[in-house]
């Protein structure tokens, strides 16, 4: 994970005080959940996704053609209702996503 990209916060606590946390970057998570979609079938995995998209559109539709299209067809194949989402995240022709509307 050398080379990924974190957001770090520092965050109190009551009971164990101060410390740091760090979180990945939308796009990674939206990704990883986009793998575990395309590999299962819980529903937790399409409805993660879109509130992913929802809540972070500006951060994950600018880097959409990095999601390979074999991953996203397997979880469009177990999620269908993931088609939209994907319309709305694409860029037009030059990714190919808008062909799932």
């Amino acid at each position: 994970m050398a080379g990924v990209r974190t957001d770090t916060l520092l965050i109190e606590g009551l009971s164990q005080g101060e410390g740091v946390s760090r979180f990945l970057e939308p796009f990674r998570v939206f990704k990883g959940k986009l793998s575990a979609a395309a590999a299962r079938d819980a529903f937790v995995d399409a409805v993660d996704l879109r509130a992913l998209g929802a809540r972070f559109e500006a951060e994950i539709r600018p880097r959409a053609g990095e999601l390979g299209f074999e991953i996203v067809g397997h979880a469009l194949s177990r999620h269908g209702e993931l088609g939209l989402l994907f319309a709305r995240l694409g860029q037009g022709s030059d990714t190919g996503y808008g062909e799932f509307q």
